[in-house]
Parts: structure tokens; C-alpha cells; sequence
């Protein structure tokens, strides 16, 4: 199951980043990492911000949590 988890996601993501298509040249490359490391940034920004707004809504610091993330 795990693998066909797998399999699906990477499929997912050679759709979407135009990937499969076609001849694979330096732009392709390019527009996929770019694509992935876009992605891979969200979810420490996500982090970053909930803990922002939570010390603002208590009126707490964090004591410097908030560069871990």
C-alpha cells in the first residue's frame, strides 16, 4: 500500500510540475526544482505563522521558538 502511496504521489507531481512530458531538458529541471522547493518551504511557514498569532493572541513571547522554525 505504502508503495502505491508513493507511486501516486510521484505521478501527482510529474503531472504538475510537467515533468513527464516531452524531452527532459535544463528548463524542466530547473521549473521542478524550483516547483519543489516552493513546496518544501510551506509547512515551516505554516508553522512559523500559528506560532506567531498564538504568542500574539496571549500576549506571550516565545523566546526565540520562532527562528527553530
Amino acid at each position: 500500500m505504502a508503495y502505491y502511496t508513493v507511486k501516486l504521489m510521484r505521478g501527482s507531481f510529474d503531472i504538475l510540475s510537467g515533468f513527464n512530458r516531452g524531452e527532459r531538458n535544463e528548463r524542466k529541471w530547473v521549473l521542478r526544482i524550483c516547483f519543489l522547493e516552493t513546496v518544501a518551504g510551506v509547512p515551516g511557514m505554516v508553522a512559523a505563522m500559528l506560532r506567531h498569532l498564538s504568542s500574539l493572541r496571549r500576549m506571550q513571547r516565545d523566546y526565540g521558538w520562532i527562528h527553530t522554525l
